[in-house]
């Protein structure tokens, strides 16, 4: 026995050596096969691959091999129109992933979301990768030494030194972009934002209150404490400053970075002048005209251009002094410019106080939340009466309907993300958005799904319908559907000890789909902040993470299923926001989106006596709560009509042997799941 274990283990080794060694094995690209129709959203990348390598090879940095594109610009934020690197060099529309380019090879690294999105966009020369990490590329050279370089102002701190391990890559770092070097022709200008204050009334604390917090809370002596807190994440520098910008790239935030000490609030932007010469923010943040003091402020900033930062921290800091950052947020050129210091590096308290939101702020959120359902409510019933007087809608038109419905309400500021419109089988792809080559019309015989989201003054939102307008829907979408249904129903259902993570929530909603052998590829749901991030950390569901009252998150479970031959392309996602509500020691879910669920496509006898209960319930409350809102956007009267019926109570008077037995299940294997999580947990 021994000797066979030991035989085992030796070809284990072998196995995991070979593996490590090997080219990494790109995902399969089904639509790049012999014979098949390219998508019309395929891009040709030719040209722009030749430009950027020959930029490489004139590099005078000595033999790049190859070179990273992350997909950030220099803040680690999204990117405006003018700093989309990754898309202008490969086509890829997709908010999430990392390129890499060599002389003769191209990879993209993203994850599953966008696993059909990449295979239609990106061109045949490029190879990819259904996971974000890097690793299964660095491991293929193992024992090979290979250079590659990248732009440290865009390259995430922790990222680096994860390369930085491997002994086979060398790294070397660019303060430059070489992308942004060849992107000359048709680009855009970049958009200037105007900053402002966000008022009390929905950040319920000062901004001087929220900096003495970070002190307490970051500074002092103590293992856990430090003599600075560095805020790089834009979220959360836009929160503690309780300052907004123009919404561009669908985020409400601008270029800067704050460091506090005990006796110093340093904040580094682009243009302090700006600052200077505008009233609003001067009174804000207790300032003069030239930048000093006001008489009697309470707290002081100092304004810095963001270039000054090394200079700076040259000056204030030690070889003994202790730096809090966090290194996922920060750059790792920020992160060498304060490498004088020791490096503590984990998520900053700011985090934490950003995603539980105080009293003035929940009461905000809900409020603005209720207006946010009544613009979606609005735009529904108007696709309804258009659908049924065969007034032609695709994609793009409806997304521009729905966005003319959100202007109404007065704090709106912008979209929180492209509106994903997916007609029929461009639902499958989870992050899907329309674009002039593949718009698609909208029918009476496919399902349409539709996820948007607003920024306003009191909320960022996020909500997703399956809709469909027809009279026949196909058995196969309705039962996913109602599955998906079925799992929203339980995760708002359940009480669970305040203690667990949401990992022990998650398969709540997934057990529905998982006993008919389906599932998605991707969470069930995620903090979002106020007029802020529409994807907030480091709350969500699925994650190793507990929740806590004052949370604000989706719930967004889903089914995808691609077109191929004989098989019908769809794709179904329900998605609510909610807040986290603690009774005693026990958490729940409570909904603050109040938008009906398509009637057409839910299997009533699916239901259990408990879903159907909690499903009456919310239509019930969508019926109570929407007038008002619709009123004040000047659409109670042309809506009422379809929300009396949307919302009208269903009853199943009558189960079939089959439907009684699938409650039972539906009923009793989530506390089963749950059980066996918890136990796995003590």
């Amino acid at each position: 026995m021994k000797r066979l274990c030991s035989l085992l283990l030796l070809c284990s080794l072998v196995a995991l050596v070979a593996a490590r060694a090997a080219a990494p094995p790109p995902t399969h690209r089904p639509l790049c096969e012999p014979g098949v129709t390219p998508p019309p959203n395929r891009f040709n990348s030719t040209e722009r691959l030749r430009m950027l390598r020959n930029r490489m090879a004139q590099e005078t940095a000595p033999g790049i091999d190859w070179y990273l594109v992350t997909g950030l610009n220099r803040m680690l934020s999204a990117p405006q129109p003018s700093e989309q690197y990754r898309s202008w060099l490969s086509g890829f529309t997709g908010s999430s992933g990392q390129i890499l380019v060599s002389q003769t090879e191209a990879y993209l690294f993203t994850d599953t979301r966008y696993t059909v999105q990449a295979d239609q966009e990106l061109d045949c020369d490029w190879k990819f990768f259904d996971s974000l990490s890097t690793d299964r590329w660095v491991n293929a050279y193992n024992g090979t030494s290979v250079s590659l370089a990248v732009d440290a102002r865009e390259i995430r701190a922790r990222d680096y030194e994860n390369l930085l391990n491997n002994a086979s890559v060398k790294l070397v770092p660019l303060q430059k972009n070489l992308v942004d070097e060849i992107w000359v022709e048709n680009r855009p200008e970049p958009i200037k934002q105007d900053i402002y204050p966000l008022a009390m009334t929905y950040t319920g604390k000062t901004w001087q209150a929220k900096v003495a917090q970070m002190r307490s809370e970051a500074l002092g002596i103590g293992s856990d404490k430090a003599d600075f807190l560095v805020v790089t994440g834009l979220d959360e520098t836009a929160y503690l400053l309780n300052l907004r910008a123009t919404v561009v790239a669908n985020f409400p935030y601008f270029p800067s970075l704050v460091l506090l000490s005990a006796d110093k609030a340093l904040v580094f932007v682009d243009e302090p002048a700006y600052f200077y010469g505008n009233e609003s923010l001067r009174k804000h943040l207790s300032l003069n005209s030239d930048g000093t003091c006001e008489a009697g402020a309470q707290l002081c900033i100092e304004l810095k251009r963001m270039t000054e930062l090394s200079p700076v921290a040259n000056q204030l800091l030690t070889n003994t002094s202790r730096v809090w950052l966090d290194a996922a947020s920060c750059s790792y050129a920020v992160q060498s410019a304060l490498s004088k210091a020791a490096i503590i590096s984990k998520s900053t308290p700011v985090q934490k106080a950003k995603a539980v939101k105080n009293s003035a702020e929940q009461v905000a959120f809900k409020d603005c939340s209720l207006m946010d359902s009544a613009a979606l409510v609005a735009f529904l019933n108007q696709m309804r009466h258009r659908m049924a007087n065969n007034v032609a809608m695709t994609e793009l038109s409806a997304s521009a309907l729905l966005a003319n419905y959100r202007a109404k309400i007065p704090e709106f500021r912008g979209l929180s993300f492209t509106t994903i419109a997916a007609s029929g089988p461009n639902a499958a792809v989870i992050h899907y958005r329309p674009t002039e080559s593949t718009d698609r019309s909208i029918t009476k015989s496919e399902a349409f799904l539709l996820d948007s989201g607003g920024h306003y003054l009191g909320c960022t939102t996020d909500v997703t319908r399956t809709l469909y307008y027809g009279d026949q829907p196909v058995d196969e979408v309705r039962d996913a559907y109602t599955r998906v249904l079925m799992g929203v129903i339980d995760l708002f259902n359940l009480t669970w000890p305040s203690h667990l993570t949401t990992r022990h929530v998650d398969p709540f909603a997934r057990h529905n789909l998982w006993s008919v052998l389906k599932d998605y590829a991707h969470g069930t749901g995620h903090g979002i902040g106020l007029f802020l991030g529409v994807h907030e950390g480091p709350n969500g569901i699925g994650r190793d993470y507990p929740l806590e009252e004052g949370n604000f998150q989706s719930i967004e479970p889903g089914f995808y299923q691609r077109e191929a031959a004989g098989v019908l392309g769809f794709g179904i996602r329900l998605e609510t926001i909610c807040g986290v509500k603690l009774t005693g020691k026990f958490l729940r879910f409570e909904p603050v989106t109040w938008v009906p669920f398509e009637r057409k496509l839910i299997k009533q006898e699916m239901l259990s006596p408990d879903q159907l209960r909690w499903l009456n319930w919310y239509h019930g409350e969508c019926r109570k709560r929407l007038p008002e809102a619709l009123q004040k956007i000047g659409e109670q009267a042309a809506v009422e009509e379809w929300l009396n019926a949307a919302t009208e109570p269903i009853v199943v008077e009558v189960k079939s042997a089959q439907g009684v037995y699938a409650n039972v299940v539906t009923t009793f294997m989530p506390v089963l799941v749950a059980v066996f999580l918890v136990s796995k947990s003590v």
